[in-house]
């Protein structure tokens, strides 16, 4: 009945391009994760990727899912169809932890 397009990549694209209705859901911003990429093919294949699907999906969806303020204030001017509001599904109290600096610990 619908297709959901899991980010404004590959799978976005391919949902606006399906010609059923579609929704896509922005999770990162693809022109600015490209920045970090630290190999230099790979930032140049992320921003190559990032101009051609990500721009055309964002203009394109007649639904867009975004998951903070920030997505909908990103692409502002750019977005043609209607922002739905949806905030990850995170508690609140994941974000209330308490610092404990330890040699050799990373948080992801």
């Amino acid at each position: 009945d619908i297709v959901h397009g899991q980010g404004a990549d590959l799978a976005g694209y391919l949902a606006i391009r399906s010609g059923r209705p579609c929704v896509v859901t922005v999770h990162g911003l693809l022109a600015e994760c490209a920045k970090f990429q630290t190999n230099f093919t790979e930032r140049i294949r992320a921003k190559l990727s990032a101009r051609l699907t990500e721009r055309s999906t964002i203009r394109r969806a007649e639904h867009l899912i975004a998951i903070s303020p920030y997505v909908a204030r990103y692409y502002r001017g750019e977005i043609s169809g209607r922002v739905h509001h949806i905030p990850n599904a995170v508690a609140r109290k994941f974000f209330d932890v308490v610092r404990s600096p330890e040699s050799g610990r990373l948080l992801y």
